[in-house]
């Protein structure tokens, strides 16, 4: 394997890694909007007998849970274009069949997000705003399944090419990924998402490689 090939599976590795820990950032903030809308619901009554209002703290709730959703949408899709622009070209033949038959798995886990259904007693089924919520949760967590499992074969492909590299006495490549990664400082306040989640660079228009459908979420 070239040292050009290890580059680039030690720069989709490193993207992998920083979208695991963006989605975790999602599910951290659906948790939240889900306990949110308890507590609003157990103070609404008395906010509407105090003028309150109560409509309004909703509406900025709902928006809140379709920013996560957009977020969860958008990494998802940037991970698909990173990993078939950079692992496509540099995984043995076996290992890219592999990460190609991870990354089509996702028109069916948004299938299975799009109709999952909380248990009827808990909190998440109490509105269709945190039924909406449960299955962004889902869809977070089908992600990171499916991030995990092409982490596994781009991780392994670059243990064994390492090991190859010192038994032959070629240097290991440096790892220049992180230098490539979105940055997060010099954010203004008016750029940062009501949720806490920094906001990552558009890939360029020719990054996709393998195009995976991203719809089955539309009705969430």
């Amino acid at each position: 394997m070239s040292e050009e090939s290890l580059r680039s599976l030690q720069y989709c590795l490193t993207w992998l890694r920083w979208a695991n820990g963006r989605l975790g950032k999602s599910i951290v903030a659906l948790h939240g909007a889900v306990n949110e809308w308890e507590n609003r619901k157990s103070r609404s009554q008395s906010d509407v007998e105090a003028g309150g209002s109560g409509e309004d703290n909703a509406s900025l709730l709902i928006q809140r849970i379709q920013a996560v959703k957009a977020d969860v949408l958008s990494t998802l899709k940037q991970v698909v274009d990173v990993v078939s622009k950079y692992a496509g070209g540099a995984l043995p033949e076996n290992a890219r069949h592999l990460v190609r038959r991870h990354l089509t798995s996702l028109p069916h886990r948004f299938q299975v997000a799009s109709t999952s259904q909380p248990p009827p007693d808990s909190p998440a089924a109490s509105s269709d705003a945190t039924i909406s919520a449960h299955r962004i949760l889902v869809l977070a967590q089908e992600g990171l399944d499916m991030m995990a499992q092409v982490s596994g074969v781009v991780n392994d492909t670059l243990v064994s090419a390492e090991h190859w590299c010192e038994r032959l006495g070629r240097k290991r490549p440096e790892n220049g990924a992180s230098s490539d990664m979105p940055e997060k400082q010099g954010e203004s306040a008016s750029d940062v998402q009501p949720y806490g989640m920094d906001i990552k660079k558009s890939l360029p228009e020719n990054a996709i490689q393998d195009d995976v459908p991203m719809s089955g979420m539309e009705k969430v």
